[in-house]
């Protein structure tokens, strides 16, 4: 019981701290700040898919060559 207590004190604290970011860092989050991050975020996972194919890439050429 004292772990779900926890929590939901957790939960209320967040809560409180996304409210007050509203007011402190300037203004609320509207619609086309959020287009705009998930935006940027399909972006980022792009990149991190296309390091992990050219460190893939890089890998196999790598194993081409004898070590002696």
């Amino acid at each position: 019981m004292t772990s779900k207590d926890r929590g939901e004190r957790q939960l209320q604290r967040l809560k409180k701290i996304y409210a007050a970011a509203k007011t402190s860092l300037g203004c609320p989050m509207d619609e086309e700040a959020r287009f705009e991050a998930k935006m940027i975020a399909g972006r980022m996972k792009n990149q991190r898919e296309k390091v992990k194919e050219t460190e893939a890439h890089i890998e196999a050429v790598c194993r081409r060559f004898k070590v002696k």
